[in-house]
């Protein structure tokens, strides 16, 4: 059976989850273990930014909400930074920081599948490293109506749609959006 580390881009997550109407209270770990399929699921990495706590104090508190169910479920939260560029809130971060997890991972030989949770085209470089590697790399992410593609599905092994359905199955509580 194929050891299965995830790595979940948690800003492209939300923003994914949040923009069909869905909650983000869910057991993620057990939509991870879906998309493993047969795959023995270990590591779960989940990487985000803090919202300001001083220009969003009620954001800043969901967002640690979040951050503790998940880690409760058992997945690791790994925190970039937020920076402000004029009157917007940039992430910084995440990527990097999932990159480097995800390729200190495979050089140590922690799994033999990696599953990316993301379209974030800046993951390229550290997909094709895990590949080169020995690793097989999954991407799985929703295909939005109006920017359908996601430049990841050509750099990995097998690229999956991840549906609202898979995530409303996993749902805890919110919302029933109607599709």
């Amino acid at each position: 059976m194929s050891k299965v580390n995830a790595y979940i881009d948690g800003a492209f997550f939300q923003d994914g989850v949040r923009g069909q109407g869905m909650s983000m209270r869910m057991n993620l770990k057990a939509l991870v273990e879906e998309l493993a399929g047969d795959g023995e699921v270990g590591e779960i990495h989940y990487f985000m930014n803090l919202s300001s706590e001083v220009q969003y104090p009620n954001r800043r508190k969901n967002d640690e909400k979040l951050m503790a169910r998940y880690e409760d479920q058992g997945l690791t939260v790994h925190i970039g930074r937020t920076e402000q560029k004029a009157q917007v809130f940039v992430d910084r971060g995440v990527d990097t920081r999932l990159s480097a997890k995800m390729m200190a991972d495979a050089y140590a030989d922690k799994f033999d599948t990696a599953l990316v949770i993301s379209r974030r085209p800046d993951l390229e470089p550290a997909i094709t490293a895990v590949r080169e590697a020995g690793k097989t790399v999954n991407v799985s992410f929703f295909r939005f109506v109006v920017d359908p593609t996601n430049e990841l599905e050509e750099c990995c092994d097998n690229y999956a749609v991840l549906t609202n359905e898979q995530v409303i199955r996993h749902k805890i509580e919110g919302p029933q959006p109607n599709f």
